[in-house]
């Protein structure tokens, strides 16, 4: 796999630096928007491989901004990941990430493991193939049916053999 470009769209420079300590020994190269506005706009210029997005950035918040990718040519299939304060409750993070099409989300504070857990297998795997819903619940073992009828007693005779034949 080459170098992968991550889009990180965070206002505060503070979470830039960290995003910088935490990911400076990968393979990956970080581009950052200060605000939602500037992240759609370097979306376009630098077809990043995965966009990181605070759910309050400025001027056009992270759940709006992973809307309009997923509108843009190829923006279908670019793993896109919400960051946010309020994902400490991960009911809320599932929630907001399902809403807007998101394919994860990271809450905030977060550790360099999380954010590594979080990134990897979206940048080595893409984003997770949504199943087609038919409608049809599948059926599961305890869902059949027991058999109505008693099973025929096995024996140890061939049937259509008769044993005083010779």
């Amino acid at each position: 796999m080459g170098k992968s470009v991550l889009l990180i769209v965070v206002h505060s420079a503070s979470h830039r630096a960290l995003f910088n300590k935490f990911l400076k020994s990968t393979p990956h190269s970080l581009v950052f928007a200060i605000d939602g506005e500037d992240g759609f706009d370097r979306f376009a210029e630098i077809k990043p491989d995965l966009v990181i997005a605070h759910v309050n950035a400025a001027r056009l918040d992270g759940t709006i901004l992973c809307q309009l990718v997923r509108q843009q040519p190829g923006g279908a299939d670019i793993p896109f990941v919400l960051l946010g304060e309020e994902f400490v409750d991960p009911s809320e993070g599932e929630l907001r990430k399902n809403a807007v099409g998101a394919d994860a989300f990271l809450p905030m504070p977060f550790t360099k493991t999380m954010l590594v857990q979080t990134i990897t297998p979206l940048l080595a795997f893409g984003r997770p193939v949504e199943t087609e819903d038919t409608g049809v619940t599948p059926l599961t073992f305890e869902d059949a049916d027991p058999p109505t009828a008693p099973l025929a007693e096995q024996t140890d005779e061939i049937p259509g053999k008769n044993e005083e034949s010779d």
